[in-house]
């Protein structure tokens, strides 16, 4: 059995054909866990339609609304019961097959231990149906290349185990988005791996929690000098100085290191923080370079996202 969850919020214009594609999966062993966070559309009409005619669909009603993806995601998670769990947004399609390759990639771990494991996605835009490009093109494994992404991986592109979901649950109060408490739970105190294949096809549309993504690495270094964000931003760098807090005990030395260092960084001078990119192991996209490109072009600290 496999638990979805998705976290709902007027999404009465997509979430039908997400739902749909669930049905079609050739993995037919799951139930998908839906909580929605006050939506003021036919949002939740068009969610308990499909559960009056699919047991399959369990839409949670607890009055409980956050006002917040990222923890509208974590509150569903608390009614997960299964051994696998995978993220679900409310606007993609998922491919046939992405259930099926997902649960086998997984089972191959050693699930004694808190495992997620991250495939690929089609980027797609529904209004010319073109289709194009991959989601995700950074893979990190470890915090040294986590820590300038400014994001997670894709959320819904994961399967992960109970002992992760239980990792999940641990409160770290200020929490920039589910799937970046994912990835960086994955690169440090539990284990993450990829399977590189697109199963599933992420819209691209203008309400995108996260913003439009590059679809390959060409064009996102176009957009490498227009972008201004800087290269550490402000609601990320929060959330790593929680989950620090919460988690520094479990962490190993090289990641205690790391992370304590990068936090640093942000009250240092411009020296200082040249001489800790250059001396420490921290990356982006698997590349020093365009770390320390990123460093004299963009501003080091700030953002609002």
């Amino acid at each position: 059995m496999i638990d979805i969850i998705l976290a709902s919020y007027n999404g009465e214009k997509y979430i039908a054909q997400q739902l749909l594609s669930l049905v079609a999966q050739t993995f037919k062993d799951w139930k998908c866990i839906i909580h929605d966070d006050g939506s003021t559309d036919r949002t939740v009409e068009i969610i308990k339609k499909f559960c009056s005619v699919d047991s399959r669909f369990v839409f949670v009603e607890d009055s409980v609304q956050l006002k917040n993806p990222g923890k509208n995601f974590l509150q569903a998670l608390e009614y997960s019961t299964s051994d696998f769990i995978c993220f679900c947004d409310q606007d993609d399609i998922w491919l046939e097959a992405k259930l099926e390759k997902l649960y086998s990639a997984i089972l191959s771990k050693d699930n004694s231990i808190p495992q997620a494991v991250f495939c690929n996605a089609y980027l797609w835009n529904s209004q010319t149906n073109k289709i194009w490009g991959n989601a995700t093109l950074a893979f990190p494994s470890n915090v040294e290349s986590l820590l300038f992404l400014n994001c997670g991986i894709q959320g819904a592109s994961a399967i992960f185990n109970k002992k992760m979901r239980n990792y999940l649950l641990v409160k770290t109060g200020n929490l920039v988005m589910h799937d970046w408490y994912l990835t960086i739970l994955a690169c440090t105190v539990g284990k993450i791996g990829y399977l590189h294949e697109n199963l599933m096809l992420y819209r691209q549309h203008e309400n995108n929690v996260t913003g439009n993504a590059s679809g390959s690495i060409s064009e996102k270094f176009k957009n490498f000098f227009k972008n201004k964000n800087p290269l550490v931003d402000k609601k990320h760098y929060e959330s790593l100085v929680c989950f620090y807090d919460a988690w520094k005990k479990k962490l190993n030395e090289n990641d205690s290191r790391s992370i304590c260092r990068f936090i640093k960084s942000v009250d240092k001078n411009f020296f200082y923080r040249l001489f800790m990119i250059l001396s420490e192991n921290w990356n982006i996209y698997g590349s020093k370079i365009k770390l320390i490109l990123k460093f004299f072009i963009r501003p080091y600290f700030g953002g609002n996202r």
